[in-house]
């Protein structure tokens, strides 16, 4: 066994048969003609380990950089418009950010959502969504480009779209197209309340003149849920349109002191 053993490696033995120093021998000797191999394979593995783990930190300071910079144009965006010197402008507290016109607020949001949408394509979407928004309080042709095209995905962040160019058309008077948008939002109207979409419809349909259709959602929407603003309002409308109609409908439910 021992005239196996190269002659440098035999000073190191210890001269009892050790059965571990023999497993240490008979894998050194296997190993030996392939270490460089070994060397570079292991070495292969530790830099792919450190190259995934950089790639991590940079997709991690990424992200971080991505939410912060959303974070500052929804601060914009959410921001409250005061009149300088006004009491209510007293009252903010300090730091907080205001501006004193609406029109130069959501120029910036729109500035800083553009950005993040060019600068992180994980946020694009949700980006453009609030740059388009912004843009309805100064340039809403731009803005319903924008939303059209955005409500043309399959998302969440569509769906918002469909609302907010629901709004604008019938904000900017084009009333048959926000009828239909109001009327695809029926079944799937996300966040926003069926009764919300049902009193709006009833109010475009009395601004079309067609108050038979208006009778009808107003109807809808007393029935889906009476209780609510909506719901009341449109009571109200179908009142003064159909006072028979709205004798019809049962009561308002009123919650007992138990159920509160």
């Amino acid at each position: 066994m021992a005239s196996d053993i190269p002659t440098k490696y035999k000073s190191a033995r210890p001269v009892y048969d050790d059965p571990l120093w023999n497993l240490y021998d008979s894998i050194y000797l296997k190993l030996e003609p392939r270490r460089k191999e070994i060397t570079y394979g292991v070495s292969l593995f530790i830099g792919l380990i450190l190259v995934g783990s950089l790639a991590y930190g940079i997709m991690s300071s990424r992200t971080a950089q991505a939410q912060a910079a959303f974070g500052l144009a929804l601060e914009v965006y959410k921001a409250e418009v005061v009149k300088p010197g006004s009491e209510e402008a007293k009252a903010i507290s300090p730091g907080k950010k205001t501006f004193a016109d609406e029109k130069e607020k959501y120029k910036q949001a729109a500035t800083q959502f553009d950005k993040v949408a060019t600068d992180y394509s994980t946020y694009r979407e949700v980006a453009n969504y609030y740059a388009a928004m912004s843009r309805t309080y100064y340039d809403p042709a731009k803005a319903q480009t924008d939303l059209e095209a955005i409500s043309k995905n399959n998302s969440e962040v569509a769906l918002w779209a469909k609302i907010g160019l629901a709004e604008l058309y019938a904000a900017t008077g084009q009333t048959d197209k926000a009828i239909t948008a109001y009327q695809a939002l029926k079944d799937n109207s996300g966040s926003l309340p069926k009764s919300v979409v049902l009193y709006t419809l009833g109010r475009l349909y009395e601004r079309q003149g067609n108050n038979a259709e208006a009778i009808n959602v107003y109807t809808e929407a007393a029935k889906a849920n009476r209780s609510s603003t909506e719901g009341r309002k449109a009571y109200e409308r179908l009142s003064a349109l159909d006072p028979a109609a709205a004798e019809k409908l049962p009561p308002e439910e009123t919650k007992k002191d138990d159920d509160i």
